[in-house]
């Protein structure tokens, strides 16, 4: 993910608390938030003192040092690394037992990639990750097809300025990864129709000039996800269109969710594109879906606190070119 569309000074330390239960709604559960936006010398301790305090982290993008949290409902004991290098972090073998990398923190800044680490109390399982990057999507569609059956799986992908980076885990079910990279909504849905015919899944998202999706066979016995493509300038539109889905019996794909550049014909101005995907989900639960799109963070953490006190929880956040997007479900 980019970090273009936060207005905030990069030299201060910003710490936005929201409560539902403040806030004066009443219509359901209330759930409690925070959004965390730090310096990179103070970020990791941040994270734990919220952590010390019943909150998880829930997604965000450590290339912005930027992370959305929830209170635990499990009450479990959580701690945080923060890795504002973490090609370098990987590399030099630093990674600890019980560390397990947050995949929708995976983000970029001007010149490195950035992730989160937690770590759950009784959990003291080494996990072994490897950090790949490379100049582009389609280096990374080349890279992916030219690898062989092998014990490492892609969790994660960002792209920025430093390039195109993936990070592989290794595990017992890993399955070779391919790429879907589009600037134009109609030739991303045919890759997407196409992937479905193929039974492949997506695993995770970014891209700033255009949408970047890593996907891999789907878990064995699952059935055809049937993707269809959603890309709006509009949230509003966004949020229309989830809920309209809702309806044909499909959900949304929070690893799916991007904001992409959309520049306007015969001009040199762009908009900020919000692209996501749902795909079938026979007998899920009964849900609605709400998009938050703002330019300053304060009027997100603002309507983040008026959806939570009606019972709605963050499951995906992007940081666009020109601003960042919360999509939340009640279920």
């Amino acid at each position: 993910m980019t970090c273009t569309s936060l207005r905030i000074a990069s030299s201060l330390v910003v710490f936005l608390v929201t409560s539902g239960a403040e806030s004066g709604f009443a219509q359901g559960p209330t759930l409690s938030n925070r959004i965390i936006l730090a310096k990179e010398s103070t970020f990791q301790e941040e994270l734990n003192r919220a952590s010390a305090e019943r909150y998880r982290v829930v997604t965000g993008d450590a290339g912005a040092r930027l992370a959305v949290l929830e209170r635990d409902a499990e009450g479990q004991q959580r701690s945080y690394v923060f890795a504002p290098d973490v090609e370098k972090y990987l590399n030099e073998k630093r990674l600890e037992p019980g560390l397990r990398l947050l995949s929708p923190t995976f983000g970029a800044d001007q010149d490195k990639f950035g992730a989160i680490f937690e770590r759950v109390e009784g959990d003291d399982r080494l996990r072994e990750y490897r950090f790949v990057r490379v100049g582009s999507s389609g280096a990374l569609r080349k890279r992916f097809e030219q690898a062989g059956e092998g014990s490492t799986g892609v969790v994660a992908v960002a792209a920025g300025s430093p390039g195109v980076a993936v990070i592989y885990e290794t595990h017992p079910d890993a399955r070779n990864a391919g790429v879907i990279a589009s600037g134009i909504t109609s030739t991303l849905s045919d890759a997407f129709r196409l992937a479905s015919e193929k039974g492949h899944c997506i695993i995770d998202s970014d891209g700033s000039k255009g949408p970047i999706y890593v996907l891999e066979p789907c878990a064995a016995g699952s059935t055809s996800p049937d993707y269809q493509v959603i890309a709006t300038t509009k949230t509003e539109t966004f949020e229309n269109e989830l809920n309209a889905a809702v309806a044909r019996g499909l959900r949304f794909v929070p690893e799916s969710l991007i904001g992409v550049e959309k520049k306007a014909l015969l001009a040199a101005a762009y908009n900020n594109e919000t692209v996501g995907v749902v795909r079938q989900a026979a007998g899920a639960a009964p849900v609605s879906y709400r998009v938050l799109g703002a330019v300053r963070l304060a009027t997100l953490a603002k309507e983040l606190d008026a959806a939570g006190a009606e019972g709605f929880r963050v499951i995906a956040f992007t940081i666009g070119p020109k601003e960042s997007v919360l999509v939340l479900e009640k279920r």
